[in-house]
């Protein structure tokens, strides 16, 4: 059975894509300062602003879910 189909675990392929687009981002931005076009890279970060926001969100989902397993999990543990 995969991680993903198990009740209470959080599926990390979406958040190992978003970070990984925002490693290409983030080494397009500093290529970009790097030869001096430091409009580019200013426009290149504002484009990483609502990926960040996304791999934040999904961030924050996958903790809560896994909290809410530990939680079940303690609480199966001390019946």
């Amino acid at each position: 059975m995969e991680a993903a189909a198990q009740r209470g675990v959080a599926d990390i392929t979406n958040i190992a894509v978003t970070g990984a687009s925002l490693s290409r981002g983030a080494s397009e931005v500093i290529a970009l300062r790097q030869a001096g076009d430091a409009e580019g890279s200013a426009a290149a970060i504002e484009k990483l602003v609502p990926v960040f926001y996304e791999f934040r969100i999904q961030l924050e989902d996958a903790t809560a879910l896994e909290l809410q397993e530990v939680s079940s999990l303690r609480t199966k543990a001390d019946a």
